[in-house]
């Protein structure tokens, strides 16, 4: 429902939530320090390791400069250069 009053570029039937993103990140900011920064760490260190440093995505699709979509362009320039074939 929402996507499709999105792609209508209608006004959204959702009220607007009583804080922003930028609230949360200073939230997590002032959140996230000390001991609890350290704890976080060592969590995803130790949940992290062994895994590998990359994930290998398959690169068999050629990715046109620019792909139409309806009547908009997508410029293939905007994905990343590793993403990239």
């Amino acid at each position: 429902m929402h996507c499709i009053v999105l792609y209508r570029r209608e006004p959204s039937p959702l009220s607007d939530l009583p804080f922003q993103y930028a609230d949360y990140a200073v939230w997590q900011r002032n959140w996230l320090q000390g001991e609890e920064l350290e704890a976080q760490v060592s969590y995803w260190r130790n949940r992290l390791s062994g895994a590998p440093h990359f994930w290998s995505f398959p690169r068999t699709i050629r990715v046109p400069r620019f792909r139409k979509t309806g009547e908009r362009h997508f410029d293939a320039n905007l994905i990343p250069r590793w993403l990239r074939v």
